[in-house]
């Protein structure tokens, strides 16, 4: 079984919805970067936590819930403090995560630990965690006992998915796991990323915006769907970053590692093994050019643009069952044409006819 592409009209993106994306990026960064407290210990702390949330990003959380927010008949006033929570603990795992994946750069800068060290970054990490929860709590008072009550509640469930999604990423790096098949990178990638990234932004929203707690799982599978193909696209991405280490040289398991791991067997299979488990710093170039060649030499490449299309098709399909009861508004139109916008900040171009296939679910590709 299989997906077929999103029709090719899905995958257009009006200009007022481009300038509604624009619009909703800058206001909750402008509402971000309001919220950093500033005072003393100014060097070792609250001069730090602005670091990463100045840097230019997509937004996409903070978009996904305003846009959800206004959609399900809510203001932008009403979501930011929500949108801002998401945005903040968004950095404080991006902080974290750099530290644990030692990764030198960050939105085209430093890393906050290449810049002050490690434990004055990770304690700014812990401090934007804490200021992403106390406001997030501050705003649930506003919306009434159920309603918050519901909020907090998949607040707290995300999180710990999250969390348990990167200690997958981070237990197989270290331990070298090498007999991962596919459902096992999708449940990684479902709790590290869809989570956070898609479900609950678009679910804060709905729940906020409509001041229900019946309907806000209308989204999910959309959700789901779009923060799967989200984590693909930053695997590709990753196989060629423009600083020039990438998540080969980390080790990381991606669609890739484990499709690869999946089709190679003998002595290559044997080496692949070997060049992943190493220490990051005995993965030399020659070892990343190895296994790069390797997925281009096995269609690794191909098989993970081929998932990432069919997502694409999916997630289409998804968003206009998933919205298809709403009035026809701005908010709308922009998560009906959100999936086409990420691929287009991306780089990625519509896929030639081959790749029209992806599986419907995960499948195994080596017992």
């Amino acid at each position: 079984m299989s997906f077929d592409l999103a029709p090719t009209d899905r995958l257009q993106i009006p200009p007022s919805t481009r300038a509604l994306i624009s619009d909703l990026q800058t206001r909750s960064r402008l509402a971000v970067m309001a919220s950093m407290p500033t005072g003393e210990p100014g060097s070792y702390l609250y001069d730090l936590l602005p670091s990463y949330p100045e840097r230019a990003s997509k937004a996409l959380r903070p978009v996904l819930c305003l846009a959800s927010c206004l959609a399900h008949g809510g203001t932008v006033a009403e979501a930011m403090p929500f949108a801002v929570s998401l945005e903040l603990m968004h950095n404080a795992f991006l902080v974290h995560d750099d530290i644990q994946d030692e990764s030198d750069e960050r939105r085209g800068r430093p890393s906050l630990h290449v810049e002050h060290g490690v434990p004055l970054a990770l304690n700014a990490g812990d401090a934007l965690v804490m200021l992403a929860n106390i406001k997030l709590a501050c705003a649930a008072q506003s919306l009434g006992g159920e309603t918050a009550a519901l909020l907090l509640e998949r607040w707290g469930w995300t999180m710990r998915e999250t969390i348990e999604g990167q200690a997958l990423d981070l237990g197989w790096q270290r331990d070298n796991v090498t007999d991962l098949v596919l459902d096992d990178y999708f449940v990684m990638a479902g709790k590290k990323t869809a989570w956070y990234t898609t479900i609950l932004p678009l679910a804060v929203g709905a729940l906020v915006g409509s001041r229900r707690t019946s309907g806000v799982d209308e989204s999910f599978d959309f959700g789901w769907t779009l923060g799967l193909l989200f984590q693909i696209a930053n695997d590709l991405r990753g196989l060629d970053p423009p600083n020039g280490s990438g998540d080969i040289s980390e080790g990381k398991r991606t669609i890739l590692i484990v499709h690869l791991l999946g089709v190679l067997d003998g002595c290559e299979r044997a080496e692949l093994t070997r060049i992943i488990g190493l220490p990051r710093v005995l993965r030399g170039r020659d070892e990343v050019a190895w296994v790069r060649d390797r997925m281009e030499e096995h269609g690794s490449v191909e098989f993970a643009r081929a998932c990432l299309f069919g997502l694409v098709g999916a997630a289409v399909r998804q968003a206009e069952l998933a919205f298809s009861n709403m009035p026809d508004t701005p908010a709308r139109q922009l998560l009906l044409s959100i999936t086409p916008y990420l691929m287009e900040m991306d780089g990625l171009l519509p896929p030639p006819p081959e790749l029209a296939l992806a599986p419907r679910r995960p499948v195994e590709v080596r017992k």
